[in-house]
């Protein structure tokens, strides 16, 4: 049985501009939107997510779905906010079709963190092209099909005495303070093979040794704090008197290195949507492909794209369904700076610095020491909530998130209570039965739960009849249908 009146619910629910675009308010679209409200705060966030279904015509939900995009709302109750956030992600059902778009699919300044990899600077390191230059005066050098790991051929050497065999390259620069890698697949038939980087004209920078029969791969290398600047040659030979041997594959390079291309960015869609970060993580890549691959994201992500689905057609009621994410997500629009070691609260109130439409609000102090993990990058949010979850040196449980003026609070959990749970409704400390609209996430003692021993130290945390409610949930169906409109959970329901 339907109880109440939409018009009954105090709440009013203000479409807005988005941030971007000035902020206007538009309309109060409780009429369109408040029959099927649900949204959810978290002691760890503030105001986290809600959605709901637009009750409009096709032309409206269709308007809506090509401009609302991070338009926001704001939920009042006599001038107070109760809840704000902004449209994140819409799908139109249309005909059995479902049309997404989403907030999180936007980036339009783009970097790629990767291995780079260098050019193999052997020019015929597969013997594609002829058989390498002979040293010393070996029986055989000759190109062969017999046994390869690359192409067509492999260079195959037998030697009759000491220091026969081939040199693969001569000529090659390399500079000081760098360091090289060396290496070349062999099928040692007989014999001990060397093989070494030599100065061009001067000593050897490195040799390795491999006795047969063996199947391997042999490598050297110039050490990265090597003072020599100059050309270099690689060869192979033998040791003992004879061998045989096959070498394939021979690579000379730089070695592997961490880097990064700089950031790629679409000014225009910044001016309409703010600043919104991607950062690539890629295996090993060479420069020009990192960058490309940074520049491709940067062009295919930078305005809104709607989505169609996967598979065929689905069934269900046509309509929008909107989406609405609390300021908190605007955290990970961009990856933090930091990485100093620092208290947790100067650490959370930097990171609020660095963000672009949320402010520090009430910041309690916390000495504890957090080291920010600087690895690989870590958006701004990501660091709050690992803050916020390592609570303080004594064990304490902290609380962090966006509320009313997008302000982020980062406080130690309160001592108190904030209701009682009692016949399934949670009731205010003054008596009355909590209205869902004011629910906030914190300590509820629990009536109807069997009598036990109580907390010796007055710490609610520590009471068995309490329990910290992580997440509130306002459900305006349900509140329509039988007052009941109050969902809580001590653990979050997903991310």
């Amino acid at each position: 049985m339907n109880l109440y009146d939409l018009r009954e619910m105090p709440v009013n629910f203000e479409l807005y501009e988005s941030l971007q675009r000035g902020n206007a308010h538009l309309w109060n679209v409780k009429d369109k939107v408040g029959a099927t409200w649900k949204s959810r705060i978290r002691s760890r966030g503030g105001y986290w997510t809600a959605e709901c279904l637009l009750n409009d015509t096709l032309d409206t939900q269709e308007k809506w779905f090509q401009e609302a995009l991070m338009r926001e709302i704001r939920l009042t109750v006599g001038g107070q906010t109760v809840w704000r956030g902004f449209n994140a992600e819409m799908e139109l059902r249309r005909h059995g079709e479902v049309f997404r778009r989403w907030w999180g699919d936007l980036h339009n300044r783009v970097k790629a963190y990767y291995t780079r990899i260098a050019e193999n600077l052997f020019t015929n390191g597969s013997v594609e092209s002829g058989t390498w230059t002979s040293y010393g005066t070996p029986t055989t050098n000759e190109q062969s099909t017999t046994w390869k790991t690359h192409g067509v051929y492999s260079c195959h050497l037998v030697a009759d005495e000491d220091d026969d065999g081939a040199t693969i390259q001569t000529g090659i620069t390399v500079v000081a303070d760098k360091r090289y890698d060396c290496s070349v697949q062999v099928n040692i038939i007989s014999g001990t093979w060397r093989m070494g980087i030599y100065q061009v004209g001067g000593a050897a920078i490195d040799v390795t040794t491999q006795e047969g029969p063996a199947q391997c791969k042999m490598s050297a290398s110039i050490p990265e704090d090597s003072a020599y600047a100059g050309d270099i040659l690689v060869r192979i030979f033998t040791e003992s008197a004879t061998g045989e041997i096959y070498c394939d594959e021979a690579s000379f390079r730089e070695a592997p290195v961490s880097a990064e291309t700089s950031y790629y960015e679409d000014a225009d869609s910044q001016v309409e949507y703010g600043v919104l970060e991607e950062a690539l993580l890629e295996a090993g890549m060479s420069d020009a492909a990192a960058n490309a691959k940074a520049y491709t994201t940067l062009r295919e992500s930078a305005w809104p794209r709607a989505k169609t689905p996967n598979e065929g057609l689905i069934k269900g009621q046509d309509g929008l369904t909107v989406t609405f994410y609390g300021y908190v997500f605007t955290l990970r629009n961009k990856f933090s700076l930091l990485s100093a070691a620092e208290a947790a609260s100067t650490l959370v109130t930097n990171v609020l610095g660095e963000a672009a439409y949320v402010s520090a609000g009430i910041i309690e102090t916390n000495s504890m020491i957090y080291q920010v993990e600087d690895r690989g990058p870590m958006r701004g949010w990501e660091v709050i909530k690992e803050v916020v979850e390592a609570g303080d040196a004594s064990g304490g449980r902290w609380t962090g998130g966006v509320y009313a003026d997008r302000l982020f609070n980062y406080q130690a959990a309160a001592n108190e209570l904030i209701g009682h749970w009692r016949g399934g409704e949670l009731y205010h400390m003054a008596g009355g039965l909590l209205e869902p609209w004011y629910a906030l996430p914190g300590n509820v003692y629990m009536d109807d739960m069997p009598l036990g021993p109580a907390d010796l130290n007055g710490i609610y945390a520590d009471n068995p009849r309490v329990a910290f409610i992580e997440e509130v949930e306002f459900d305006a169906a349900a509140w329509l249908k039988d007052g009941h409109g109050l969902k809580f959970r001590q653990e979050a329901s997903g991310e």
